[in-house]
């Protein structure tokens, strides 16, 4: 269930929404849909790694409340926004990440600039091997990857 939604019955038309009709048609009464709309709600997040806080559970609770169709387009637009496959890294993960695109442009700035004696003497350009290695390419790609990082970060 991803949607978009252009109207609620293709909402009404998801398995997930199918299951919760059909969970309360075989057991029917006031609130027996809200157990299972929260499941699904949970699931979402679950399914998108969303770590949920108590003050979030009382929110997706009280969305629980609301007809399933209502439920799924939330579900939808959290799945959506979870990139699948995406790794999600925490402030101190990211923070190596970073200081490694950091660490790999600086050693082939100095590999080119301090250790390549062919470097040095056909500059200002490469040598041939740094310009095989595309070693400036890489250093752009490490720093505009760290800039989008840290971009995310903020």
């Amino acid at each position: 269930m991803s949607g978009p939604f252009e109207t609620e019955q293709q909402a009404r038309e998801t398995e997930a929404v199918q299951a919760i009709y059909e969970a309360f048609d075989a057991d029917p009464g006031a609130g027996k849909m809200a157990p299972h709309t929260l499941q699904m709600l949970t699931g979402a997040c679950m399914a998108a790694r969303v770590d949920l806080g108590a003050f979030d559970r009382r929110v997706l609770a009280g969305l629980s409340g609301w007809e399933p169709e209502t439920a799924a387009v939330v579900c939808g637009l959290i799945s959506r926004a979870h990139r699948p496959g995406a790794v999600t890294l925490t402030p101190a993960q990211l923070r190596i990440v970073l200081d490694a695109l950091a660490d790999a442009a600086d050693y082939r700035r100095i590999c080119i600039s301090q250790f390549c004696n062919d470097c040095a003497d056909s500059a200002p350009e490469l040598c041939a091997n740094h310009i095989e290695a595309d070693d400036e390419s890489a250093i752009q790609a490490y720093e505009a990857l760290s800039a989008e990082l840290d971009g995310d970060a903020e």
